[in-house]
């Protein structure tokens, strides 16, 4: 995840820049869900599903406030 820098957002620009941020999180979160399956954690792989729920309904929350 990229820091934004200093310079000057808008709010808009800003909810796109915290999106961009959930889904490459997501992608990571995903992949770890994806090799606990692999592997047989389920423990771990149930931690997994829960984090992609929780990115999941987030991003919704802030995408839903982009005008």
């Amino acid at each position: 995840i990229k820091e934004a820098g200093v310079k000057k957002m808008s709010a808009n620009a800003m909810l796109k820049d915290l999106v961009k941020s959930y889904d490459a999180m997501r992608e990571r979160i995903a992949d770890a869900e994806d090799l606990a399956d692999e592997i047989d954690d389920l423990v771990t792989e149930g931690l997994m599903v829960d984090m992609l729920s929780a990115n999941d309904k987030t991003t919704w929350f802030i995408r839903s406030h982009i005008s």
